[in-house]
């Protein structure tokens, strides 16, 4: 997932203004994962209705607003989609730190992200089975993940002139 993370982040569009970028991306990440979200809600219920599943909780609106958000497994059978909401909130929170900076801080969040990043590791290595708060939980995964995205837009803005001629492309 981090690779995936770093594309993004490559790709990350800083012309468009704010307002703009959010609303693209809400069109485009979020609302998608917001039906396949309530198809597999549906889909979910079904199967427990007929037994073909004995797992899983209810489906409520917490299980299908904010469970995408902190845990990613509202419905155990859409356990991928976790990527695409956790996506979607790296890119706003990156779209407003590069707006509140006025794109100078590159390497500053890169340095910042990273030191996030091995923080979040130590503490997903050292409690890896005993985090119960699922915000606590949706956080380290973020801040994990977060610094792939910044580097991914230093390694476009700054890093690929560097690289390029070795890499014969």
């Amino acid at each position: 997932m981090p690779f995936f993370i770093f594309i993004s982040g490559y790709f990350f569009n800083r012309d468009l203004p704010i307002g703009k970028y959010i609303t693209k991306k809400v069109k485009n990440h979020l609302v998608p994962a917001l039906l396949v979200n309530a198809a597999c809600g549906v889909l979910y219920v079904c199967m427990k209705k007929f037994g073909l599943i004995s797992y899983g909780g209810t489906v409520t609106w917490k299980s299908f607003l904010v469970t995408p958000f902190t845990s990613g497994y509202q419905f155990y059978i859409n356990v991928s989609l976790w990527f695409i909401f956790a996506l979607f909130v790296i890119e706003v929170i990156s779209c407003l730190m590069d707006r509140l900076a006025r794109h100078k801080a590159d390497i500053g969040y890169l340095i910042f992200t990273f030191t996030l990043a091995i923080f979040c590791s130590i503490i997903a290595f050292y409690k890896y089975n005993s985090i119960q708060n699922l915000y606590l939980n949706a956080a380290v995964r973020l801040g994990f993940l977060m610094f792939f995205f910044w580097l991914g837009v230093c390694y476009r803005r700054y890093f690929e002139k560097v690289f390029k001629p070795w890499l014969n492309v």
